[in-house]
């Protein structure tokens, strides 16, 4: 996971997000405080905090305007 780019993981932090959590028609109706709680706990399910990223810093909307889905 540590060879991956910044880019990469953030886009497959969101698409385990996706999955386990989000289904992508209610996506866009959750708030982002629910949404950076979920990314808290799949932070640390997976290990990421020891990760210089910070992904509840990464904005929703720049996310969806990526199509990182």
């Amino acid at each position: 996971m540590s060879k991956l780019s910044q880019s990469k993981k953030i886009a497959l932090f969101y698409k385990i997000i996706q999955i386990n959590d989000i289904p992508q028609k209610r996506l866009q109706k959750r708030s982002l405080h629910v949404i950076q709680k979920i990314m808290r706990r799949k932070e640390l399910t997976l290990g990421l905090r020891q990760s210089k990223i910070s992904f509840r810093k990464l904005s929703l909307k720049s996310a969806l305007r990526n199509k990182v889905f």
